[in-house]
């Protein structure tokens, strides 16, 4: 679906056009610069290949642009045409116990029209389409703060998410301290994952806002500059909170590895503490019980008084196990 948003004049209202011919002579009234308060922007959702054709053709955009439009799934970057600049984005999607899903947006920038396109099932890039939309004054100096509030939706969108995944992972090095189980390693691991995926897409997305505040002569004013060197510190300040949370699901990984191995160690020392309490009576009770045709202290009766010794010095050596565990010496 393809539509536009025009304004012919720094006071009239702004009109919604969606026939093609109407659209097209807006677009030819704003590249005339004929009014320099002139703009018009054209949003596209899920292009029909008659409108994809119709945009190049009109607004003579390279084949390039026109294939990555219709491919998705690219990289953040952005190019820079003679007339305009072609700039992909994304917004982070994450659900609760799930994998994070991408919004991709790609903006056509010109100095006096802009395209925004979006997928049909990018449901917070067109809610926040939508409410630009209903801004009459918003691009009557320009895009530049169209273009900044776009970007800072997306680069916003980061923050609830980092400081959700920041919230679990406090949580399970609580829990890997207190009880640490198999589950809490599985969910510091998918945590791990989508943290590296995040940082995937956002570093070629700081570089994408990086060339937008250094090649934006001519498309912006100097004020909207400012403004996207906000969201360019944003992008940095998002990307430093990635790398920290990561190094600390690293070591929370580490300490429920540590935890693990030290309760492991617990048992064995346990283990090994009773193996070293019955290996007298086990070796006494295999001598004994071979099968001689003499066998000393068993055939008379002091063999009784010899049994009733060794069992003692066992039960003495299991109440001293027992004093030196509740001094903690073992």
């Amino acid at each position: 679906m393809l539509q536009a948003y025009y304004k012919s004049n720094e006071n009239s209202q702004l009109s919604t056009l969606t026939n093609l011919e109407e659209i097209q002579e807006a677009f030819h009234k704003a590249a005339g610069q004929t009014d320099p308060h002139c703009r018009v922007w054209i949003t596209l959702e899920a292009a029909t290949e008659t409108e994809l054709k119709w945009l190049e053709q009109t607004l003579k955009l390279h084949p390039l642009v026109i294939e990555d439009i219709v491919n998705r799934n690219q990289r953040s970057k952005i190019d820079e045409y003679d007339n305009y600049l072609f700039l992909v984005i994304h917004r982070p999607l994450e659900e609760a116990n799930k994998e994070i899903e991408w919004e991709e947006l790609h903006l056509i920038i010109g100095k006096h029209w802009l395209v925004t396109s979006i997928d049909e099932d990018s449901t917070n890039l067109k809610a926040a389409i939508q409410a630009l939309t209903k801004d009459d004054k918003l691009f009557t100096k320009g895009f530049g703060p169209l273009v900044y509030r776009l970007c800072d939706s997306v680069v916003s969108a980061f923050f609830p998410i980092i400081d959700d995944y920041d919230e679990q992972v406090d949580r399970m090095e609580d829990q890997v301290v207190s009880k640490p189980e198999q589950n809490i390693l599985d969910q510091l691991f998918r945590v791990k994952s989508n943290l590296v995926e995040m940082r995937r897409y956002l570093a070629p997305q700081r570089d994408v806002f990086r060339t937008l505040l250094d090649h934006s002569d001519g498309y912006f004013d100097e004020q909207a500059r400012l403004f996207f060197r906000d969201i360019y510190d944003h992008n940095l300040r998002v990307y430093d909170m990635l790398d920290t949370l990561r190094d600390q699901v690293g070591n929370a990984t580490d300490l429920y590895l540590s935890v693990v191995n030290n309760n492991m160690n617990q048992v064995m020392k346990r283990l090994t503490t009773i193996t070293t309490i019955f290996m007298p009576i086990t070796f006494i009770t295999g001598v004994f019980g071979m099968n001689f045709g003499h066998s000393p202290q068993v055939e008379g009766d002091p063999g009784w008084y010899f049994w009733a010794c060794i069992v003692l010095i066992a039960f003495v050596a299991f109440l001293m196990y027992l004093a030196l565990k509740r001094m903690r010496l073992l």
